[in-house]
């Protein structure tokens, strides 16, 4: 896992601070971010990461996670 990532204005001023793996842009208001866990859920390290997926408004308030099952 590299660095984090977050939001920043067209001038460059930080919005919201980095702290998720992914990010998509946001769209109708709304962000989906995520950060990956190799081991949560996992018995095995080798296995493939997980994700975990939730939206952000534009404050960055979580507005709730993605169930991806």
């Amino acid at each position: 896992m590299g660095e984090k990532v977050g939001f920043i204005s067209p001038t460059g001023k930080v919005v919201i601070p980095a702290q998720w793996d992914v990010i998509m842009p946001f769209s109708e208001g709304l962000a989906a971010v995520g950060n990956l866990s190799e081991f949560e859920g996992k018995t095995h390290p080798g296995d493939v990461p997980v994700k975990k997926w939730g939206y952000i408004d534009k404050s960055g308030k979580n507005c709730g996670r993605i169930d991806m099952g």
